[in-house]
């Protein structure tokens, strides 16, 4: 069993640098995704309703994509008058500004291997938060991992949010901690490199 990663990553994180946050006053939380079951969108709504509910005004949430949930979640939002807290922004959207304006990614998925958007965020020196599915803990510590049923998903998605809300050196050290994983993780040869070094063995 070879582990070879999908994608081109860099050890060198001199351009990587910790995003501050904007507002001290209400953080930004981002979903960027596809509007899909396997994302379950209705797990972070019911987080932004959770925050909104036990800290009114303090979270502002961006949620980033399309799909065929577009509806459900839309009806969502709507029916628990999340209006002014969730905006929606189109796939078209250029995802580089949302992870400028998030303070926090969260990943509400009920399944995935490891998500291109953790790399992404960490990248862009945003924190992640995300469901503990797939192999997600290889760039998320203990602390930034929450449990996977939907109930016990919001329930420590809610908390990790609320604790960073009002500790920003603890947000900003789940990020290096993340960091060190990621360029951990870069380290791995990729599965281009793998595969050219296969077929040049096969081809000689």
């Amino acid at each position: 069993v070879v582990d070879a990663p999908l994608i081109g990553l860099t050890s060198d994180s001199a351009g990587m640098h910790y995003s501050e946050r904007r507002n001290s006053e209400c953080m930004n939380v981002a979903f960027v995704g596809r509007m899909a079951r396997q994302k379950r969108p209705e797990a972070f709504i019911l987080v932004a309703r959770a925050l909104e509910q036990g800290n009114p005004g303090k979270f502002h949430f961006i949620m980033h994509g399309n799909g065929d949930m577009d509806a459900f979640s839309d009806m969502m939002i709507k029916r628990y008058g999340l209006e002014e807290v969730i905006e929606r922004r189109a796939l078209d959207a250029p995802v580089a500004q949302t992870y400028r304006d998030a303070d926090a990614l969260l990943i509400s998925s009920i399944n995935e291997g490891i998500t291109l958007t953790s790399i992404e965020a960490i990248s862009a020196g945003v924190p992640v938060i995300s469901a503990n599915v797939g192999s997600q803990e290889t760039l998320i510590p203990p602390k930034g991992l929450c449990r996977r049923m939907t109930s016990n998903f919001v329930h420590d998605a809610k908390s990790a949010l609320s604790h960073i809300l009002n500790n920003e050196e603890d947000r900003r050290k789940l990020w290096e901690s993340e960091l060190a994983r990621l360029q951990k993780f870069s380290e791995l040869e990729t599965a281009e490199a793998y595969f050219k070094k296969m077929l040049k063995e096969w081809h000689d």
